[in-house]
């Protein structure tokens, strides 16, 4: 069991293959001058895969946090997105540039006006996820680097199994736009807790219908592409640890979700 960056982390499989090196980097916890936060937990009746697609399309916020961290949904659906694969995971990138800012970032900074929004979203397989979003006035560069002077937050997403279909949620929420702000803090962690609230009701729904249809009739399209590229290296990962065919799905995956956060 190791303390690092404000959590904890444990290792339960055999002891010859614990390598603290590969639990992740999270300074800004440790930064609480540029960065004040809140931790949050959940217990989610819902696989972690279903939580972890959840958090890798982004198109569903037009839809389902309409009154937080949504906007319009064609603009979700039309962003400019960039998609790599790292050592660890995949990355991607979004851009809504000068679109119509949604309410959480309305109610955080007084924009102008329009604005360019972005979306970092870095993925570490099998189920971390590490978040930095914001928006600046169009016009002021961000697309071109200069992010600073709007609204900027950082969430870490934890995902823990606990069967194979449930999990148990942890997050913070980082304050990047009025640090020496402790409502503004505060704020932002009841604005992303309600959005919260709202993914995990879409996917404890999701898994009952799964569980009654199963999963042979899904049809991937265009936005799942960053979704289906993880699937495939969590897929890799569970077949490498079992030494390749030969073992059931369901045993591997049970063996190497024991060893996240």
């Amino acid at each position: 069991m190791v303390e690092k960056d404000e959590f904890i982390w444990i290792w339960m499989g055999a002891p010859a293959l614990k390598d603290e090196s590969k639990i992740i980097d999270y300074p800004y916890h440790n930064d609480y001058k540029d960065w004040p936060h809140r931790h949050g937990f959940y217990h989610i009746k819902a696989s972690y895969l279903l939580m972890v697609d959840n958090l890798m399309d982004l198109t569903h916020l037009g839809y389902v946090h309409r009154t937080t961290i949504g906007g319009n949904p064609q603009i979700h659906v039309d962003a400019k997105m960039e998609t790599t694969l790292t050592d660890q995971g995949l990355k991607y990138v979004r851009w809504m540039l000068d679109s119509n800012p949604p309410p959480t970032y309305l109610k955080a900074v007084p924009f102008k006006g329009k604005v360019d929004r972005w979306q970092e979203f870095d993925f570490v397989s099998p189920s971390n996820i590490l978040q930095w979003s914001g928006a600046v006035d169009v016009g002021r560069g961000a697309y071109e680097g200069n992010r600073d002077g709007g609204f900027s937050l950082r969430i870490f997403h934890g995902l823990t199994p606990e069967t194979k279909d449930s999990c148990f949620y942890f997050f913070s929420t980082c304050n990047g736009y009025r640090q020496d702000d402790p409502q503004a803090t505060e704020d932002l962690f009841r604005e992303i807790e309600t959005a919260f609230k709202e993914d995990k009701e879409m996917c404890e729904g999701q898994q009952l219908r799964l569980v009654e249809l199963g999963e042979d009739t899904l049809v991937d399209i265009v936005s799942d592409r960053a979704r289906v590229q993880l699937r495939r290296i969590i897929q890799r990962q569970l077949e490498a640890e079992q030494g390749g065919a030969g073992t059931k799905p369901e045993a591997s995956k049970r063996k190497v979700t024991e060893a996240v956060i």
